[in-house]
């Protein structure tokens, strides 16, 4: 076909194809639909290598060559965040095949009936559906518009962060965009339920078809189920005479009823009955309903809502004496007041429309600080916008912005470091975002908008300009009108408005660099500071810019290990500069090495024997082991084998990483038990400031119940643990060697990652003392004793690392009781669960009741389960 040769550049060889799908094998099949089959695979395209979907045309279907053309023209001509991506196809040997970035959640359909798409997920999914809707619609240019005619729920594929991406386009029809009457089609095609009537019964297509069909599809996403169902009635007959009845409540989807605003619901339920008008003169625009959407979105946090009665009171009607800052966005106060979270000292930001934001910014930080909750980023606490005002209510950080103690030698060098680290994770969170979240851009990191508590804690504050992107999306995002602050602005970013989270990181590293030398980036009365930073880097004249109140504090290997990253975080080429989790391992490493000087070492800890032991407690001879690891350390425990004896002797030894002999306490636990399920007997927290390096040091130490002293079952000791210690100081090269290889230990290598077992609760289960084993691979972990026999809630989280997607593995959960038989612990095995782990990798999430099997009162288990990657 001629006219097709302007989609050359998007062949792919059949050859390529077969080779990535096994020739089409079933193991490669996850789907089909009315245009054929679809499978997935890992090829070679236009836009580099990746996994992708792969759409085989079967004619016996319907479909044929005039679907398989449209199709690849309408996806090469249409880009848009909530349309699905076209990498590629094949038309050799009579083949048809499109080939489609791969969607990792699959279709909206598969989710319906699914608690894991809470009402949030579903609104932002809806969403995201209508603005491709719109513009599908409203042809831009010399665009025609697009008429989708099989808008559902099956059509609407999400990708791993949830965002919504319109599909199927093989039944599309392209109209002129000015063009407002109907377009007559002989054969009107559909979906049975989604199609609209009078379209199907005359033939008369227009946009308001597609809008009737979308209509039908925020129906489902309210009551969870497809609207074509032969257990029940038909949907849209049941949703417009539940609306006209008001009772509406009774379909809702049971597991999100609970979450659902009546604000969010009520406009949500008009724009969705409006859709499904008879008459398409009164059904919406896809911009209203874009709007309409948004709306209940933003209502669904009216939990935060503040009345500005209440605000003029704490603030004293906004007078000079309760002011106490002011930016960008407008003036700040001081007061304190009643919100969602109780009563406490706040910090009240009210827009000023004449510094240039408005209700966008607002809005904006009002849903970014609803959904992103960090130890490092402000919290909100409410919210006003009534009569006009738009003003945010944060919790108050005492201290006020970090460019207020650049100056300031009340912030020392170790501080300034940790106060660094803090902006960096809380950065390296926005970038890495998480389940259903997106990447948050922020656009205007500075130090005026650090924010810190009385602890000396960062928060990240100023959301207003902040730019909310796909978490997968690796390319540049144009913007139009670039903002930001002079001096902490990329110059690319500023120059062509292509913006990533590498424009981020520039201004990070021109705050680092405030942070060292103790002064504002701009600042009349010196040199641009981003300039003279990298010409004294580069001179190796560094020492001369540096503040001098904190100068000799540093330690040169801090000095070192900071500027570096301070360096590259600026440099010309984004390529060059470091990803966030990159510049926190940097900035770690640099406290590391500065905490030398507080006694920084390993300890060798030999684990020898017990003794004296009570013999009421050793009814029967019992495993034991004995771990040991230290207080206030992330790194697990260390443990023993496990011994059977009345009089247990290991002479085992293990080396730990000391951050701090001053702080931290050797912790010892013994542990015993049967059948893999220990509990923690005995132990001794012991404080190591008194060691002297280099010296072994043998202690007999009592063991106790508790770790306080004073509890009522330490008034003697139950036996004595014998070890060995001796404490060596470290040299700079070796605590970071140790260093990286203790993050390694927490990190899994780039091509494995985490399993993360989540043991929620189990329902229809009454048992006494009950517990879950989690097992798989050999590696068992447990919960602890619920609190409730009877329908026990856990709430609890168990992590296994792995080398390699565990694909052929399975997990096993054993649900346990314990009782207390002459003073010996008792087990019995109440109920088994085994899962494979092949579809969670997939998935990457599920949320799943699993029934107990092997037990005669039967019970079910609750269980979310993840698979995260280093890339996650």
């Amino acid at each position: 076909m001629a006219h097709m040769k302007q989609f050359e550049h998007l062949k792919i060889s059949l050859e390529a194809i077969k080779s990535a799908t096994n020739d089409f094998s079933k193991e490669k099949r996850i789907g089909s639909g009315g245009f054929g089959e679809v499978y997935k695979g890992e090829i070679v395209h236009s836009m580099g290598k990746s996994v992708v979907a792969l759409k085989r045309l079967n004619r016996k279907n319907g479909q044929g060559d005039p679907e398989f053309w449209q199709e690849v023209r309408i996806l090469s001509d249409y880009k848009h965040e909530n349309i699905i991506s076209l990498l590629g196809y094949c038309d050799e040997c009579g083949e048809r095949i499109l080939v489609y970035k791969y969607a990792s959640n699959e279709s909206l359909e598969r989710y319906l009936h699914n608690s894991e798409l809470t009402w949030v997920r579903r609104l932002n999914i809806c969403i995201g559906v209508a603005r491709g809707l719109m513009y599908l619609h409203n042809a831009i240019g010399a665009q025609q518009r697009v008429l989708h005619r099989d808008i559902k729920s099956s059509n609407i594929l999400l990708d791993e962060n949830w965002n919504a991406k319109i599909s199927d386009f093989g039944l599309s029809k392209l109209v002129p965009a000015n063009q407002q009457s109907t377009v007559i089609v002989s054969n009107p095609v559909g979906t049975p339920g989604y199609i609209e009537p009078l379209y199907k019964k005359k033939g008369e297509l227009t946009k308001e078809s597609d809008v009737y069909s979308f209509g039908v599809m925020l129906f489902e996403v309210l009551c969870g189920r497809l609207c074509h169902n032969k257990q029940y009635p038909p949907l849209v007959e049941l949703a417009q005479h539940s609306c006209d009845r008001n009772t509406l409540n009774e379909i809702i989807y049971a597991k999100i009823k609970d979450e659902i605003s009546s604000d969010s619901l009520k406009m949500f339920t008009r724009i969705a009955y409006q859709c499904l008008m008879r008459d398409r003169v009164d059904r919406p625009l896809m911009t209203e309903v874009v709007k309409a959407l948004e709306a209940a979105l933003l209502v669904q946090f009216e939990h935060l809502k503040i009345s500005l009665e209440a605000i003029k009171s704490a603030t004293n009607d906004f007078s000079k004496e309760k002011r106490i800052g002011s930016g960008g966005f407008g003036e700040v106060y001081k007061g304190e007041i009643v919100h969602s979270m109780g009563k406490s000292v706040v910090a009240l930001k009210r827009l000023n429309r004449k510094n240039g934001q408005g209700d966008p910014e607002f809005w904006q930080e009002v849903r970014i600080l609803s959904d992103y909750k960090h130890e490092n980023i402000i919290s909100l606490l409410g919210y006003c916008d009534e009569c006009g005002e738009r003003i945010l209510v944060y919790k108050y950080a005492s201290n006020e912005s970090l460019e207020r103690y650049l100056h300031n030698s009340e912030l020392t060098w170790v501080r300034r470091l940790n106060i660094c680290i803090g902006v960096a994770r809380g950065l390296m969170y926005l970038h890495n975002a998480i389940g259903a979240q997106q990447r948050v851009l922020h656009r205007d990191i500075k130090s005026s908008n650090i924010l810190l508590d009385e602890n000396w804690n960062a928060k990240i504050s100023d959301f207003g300009l902040s730019k909310l992107v796909p978490a997968n999306q690796q390319s540049t995002v144009i913007v139009s009108n670039p903002v930001g602050t002079p001096g902490y602005i990329e110059p690319l970013y500023k120059k062509k408005g292509e913006l990533t989270k590498e424009s981020d990181v520039y201004s990070f590293g021109v705050m680092l660099f405030e942070v060292l030398c103790g002064r504002l980036c701009h600042n009349k009365q010196y040199p641009p500071l981003v300039e003279l930073a990298q010409h004294s880097c580069d001179r190796n004249t560094l020492n001369e810019i540096i503040y001098a109140k904190i100068k000799d504090e540093i330690s040169s290997d801090s000095l070192k290990m900071f500027t570096r990253i301070a360096y590259q975080c600026l440099m010309r080429d984004r390529v060059d500069r470091p990803l966030m989790t990159e510049v926190v391992k940097a900035l770690e490493a640099a406290l590391l090495v500065q905490g030398l000087d507080h006694h920084v070492g390993t300890l060798n800890v030999k684990v020898v024997r017990i003794m004296n032991l009570k013999r009421i407690l050793w009814f029967f001879e019992r495993p034991s082991f004995v771990k040991v690891g230290l207080t206030k350390d992330s790194l697990p425990s260390k443990k023993t084998n496990s011994i059977t004896s009345l009089n247990p002797e290991w002479n085992e030894e293990f080396s730990l990483v000391l951050k701090d002999l001053d702080v931290q306490a050797l912790e010892i636990s013994v542990w015993q038990g049967q059948q893999d399920c220990h509990h923690k007997m005995w132990m001794n927290v012991m404080p190591l400031k008194d060691l002297i390096p280099e010296q072994q040091k043998t202690l007999t130490l009592d063991l106790s119940k508790h770790v306080d002293s004073n509890h009522l079952e330490n008034n003697s000791s139950y036996g004595q643990l014998i070890i060995e210690l001796m404490y060596k100081p470290l040299t700079c090269e070796e605590v970071l060697t140790i260093s990286e290889e203790a993050k390694e230990m927490n990190m899994p290598p780039k091509v494995g990652g985490w399993l993360v077992v989540t043991i929620i609760e189990a329902e229809d289960i009454q048992v006494t003392h009950p517990f879950v084993c989690v097992t798989i691979q050999n590696d068992k972990k447990q919960t602890k004793l619920a609190k409730k026999n009877c329908d026990p809630v856990w709430d609890e989280e168990v992590m296994f690392s792995f080398e390699k997607p565990p694909t052929n593995e399975i997990l096993n959960l054993e649900l346990h009781s314990s009782s207390q038989i002459s003073k010996s612990l008792h087990l019995t095995k109440r109920g088994h669960v085994d899962i494979s782990l092949e579809d969670i990798v997939k998935k990457t999430r599920t949320k799943e009741m699993y029934h107990l099997e092997d037990t005669t009162s039967g019970g079910r288990l609750h269980v979310e389960l993840q698979w995260r990657t280093s890339s996650s």
